[in-house]
């Protein structure tokens, strides 16, 4: 171990130094305000570090960074033509998983353990999965809120997967009320308020969704309570929307609304057709028994009261032989009488001139036959 004033500088056209230990430290190197070990190579590696039973390269510090690696090799240091200034390789065997580097980090005061950070002014970390291997880079939440948390945005040239497996799932349960829930949402155009919440990154510009209390009161399970951390440790308590879940219950609510149209369109279907048959059979007249449709008709004169004029409007039966209207008076005397001589919609004119003021009774008669009787009010200035 070596004081502050003390540096020992090697140098050999192979290895400048090299250390083997079977239990302990081929290279041990202690600093309090400087390098541990310092290690150059304008050729090949820097240091290289092998162990068959613990870590090839191990680093500890209590100030500032335990490893410090630089490169300016521009020769193509990976096969893409990448020079690497750092390279961690695990090439054993057995059943334990291999890992090239590994970082961990605990932090016993406030402030937070990253196990691993990494800053590029193209990619900050980028992960390559070959040929039949599993993924390119992964993340395991293991008890913690996420997985992957990323203060921006994120993109994709993929496909997105999430797992939907039956095998997976219980308590399977169809959506009711989509519609009638869906109806109570409110959908919005807004913009974020960008660069009032420390480094929380939001994006500009105009933006849709749907506000998260909005949301929350009728669909609560779709919104979660989230916190960002800044840089000088301020915490940020924010609600969160869960998107993707929103959407099955979008395709619910348009099979309600399927479901209607298709009954409407039936219910529409069926009056059309009786429709059809009403009038072939006003048209034909063979039909001896009138439909609903041909029933005789004695509307209210309008206007009523009138001073004047008024009109009669009325129905006679394709199947009526004879139609008359009659007036009369309160004490049953008849005072006017209309011929109806074709049948279907008519209406005729009744004149007030040769009537005193009063109320009077008219009756749409039918073969005969006394069909409706209405009142009409007369008067005269």
């Amino acid at each position: 171990m070596y004081t502050n004033s003390d540096f020992k500088y090697f140098f050999a056209s192979t290895f400048g130094v090299t250390g083997s230990s079977v239990f302990a430290n081929g290279v041990y190197g202690e600093s309090v305000n400087s390098v541990g070990v310092l290690a150059y190579s304008s050729i090949n590696t820097a240091v290289s570090a092998t162990s068959g039973s613990g870590y090839g390269v191990y680093s500890n510090s209590s100030a500032q960074s335990g490893n410090y690696f630089t490169t300016d090799y521009h020769g193509g240091g990976g096969a893409d033509g990448t020079a690497y200034s750092l390279v961690g390789e695990y090439s054993g065997g057995g059943s334990n998983d291999g890992i090239g580097v590994y970082g961990y980090a605990t932090s016993t005061t406030t402030n937070y353990g990253l196990g691993g950070y990494f800053i590029g002014n193209y990619i900050g970390l980028s992960g390559r999965g070959t040929a039949g291997s599993f993924t390119g880079i992964y993340a395991n939440a293991s008890g913690a809120n996420y997985a992957i948390y990323c203060n921006g945005n994120f993109a994709g040239t993929g496909v997105n997967s999430y797992s939907s497996d039956a095998k997976l799932k219980k308590n399977v349960q169809p959506i009711g009320s989509a519609l009638d829930n869906i109806m109570k949402l409110k959908p919005s155009s807004y913009e974020f308020k960008v660069g009032e919440f420390g480094d929380l990154f939001l994006p500009s510009g105009n933006h849709y969704g749907v506000i998260a209390q909005d949301l929350q009161k009728v669909f609560p399970e779709l919104v979660t309570e989230n916190k960002f951390y800044n840089n000088d440790k301020s915490e940020l308590d924010y609600l969160a929307v869960n998107y993707q879940e929103l959407t099955p219950i979008l395709i619910a609510a348009i099979q309600e609304q399927q479901k209607t149209i298709e009954e409407l369109k039936t219910q529409l279907q069926q009056f059309d057709q009786s429709l059809s048959e009403c009038c072939l059979n006003h048209q034909s007249g063979t039909n001896n028994q009138p439909s609903i449709t041909d029933a005789p008709r004695l509307e209210q004169n309008v206007p009523n009261p009138f001073s004047q004029n008024t009109i009669i409007k009325y129905y006679l039966p394709q199947t009526a032989k004879s139609g008359t209207i009659k007036i009369y008076s309160l004490d049953g005397v008849e005072l006017k009488s209309f011929s109806i001589t074709q049948s279907g919609f008519g209406q005729i004119a009744v004149t007030g001139n040769s009537l005193a003021s009063g109320v009077y009774v008219y009756t749409l008669i039918i073969d005969g036959r006394a069909i409706d009787t209405k009142q009409m009010i007369l008067t005269k200035n």
